[in-house]
């Protein structure tokens, strides 16, 4: 059994109908709680792709680890909000491109006055 942090690759056997099968099972651990496996009917295979996905771990561990943890943190409670609705970098285009265009849309209707009339903003004081 992989101890979550290795990949580990097995032959196992199995009975069904009275017919012995034999497979090889890649282990590639917990993720969010849950066993990820897959198998395969060669040796071959169940190799190739156990050395994929170690390759592809190590890849995600060294961004991963890019971050500060504040990030880290911050991406991960991105991606709870977002859920299955939109992948993250998709979500931060659209945010910019729609912050973008209201701001400008709005800098252009209101003039200072009216900002400090109705939102209490007042330009900044020259120093004399």
């Amino acid at each position: 059994m992989s101890n979550g942090h290795n990949i580990t690759v097995r032959k196992r056997q199995t009975t069904v109908n009275n017919k012995h099968y034999k497979y090889w099972l890649v282990d590639c651990g917990m993720v969010e709680g849950k066993l990820i496996t897959k198998q395969f009917r060669h040796e071959s295979d169940a190799q190739t792709y156990a050395v994929k996905t170690r390759i592809q771990k190590r890849k995600l561990d060294e961004m991963a680890f890019s971050l500060s943890s504040e990030q880290r943190n911050d991406t991960t409670k991105a991606i709870s909000i977002l859920k299955q609705r939109a992948p993250l970098e998709q979500a931060a285009e659209f945010y910019i491109a729609h912050t973008d265009l209201l701001y400008n849309h709005y800098r252009n209707l209101v003039h200072h006055q009216e900002a400090e009339k109705y939102w209490n903003i007042k330009p900044a004081r020259k120093e004399k």
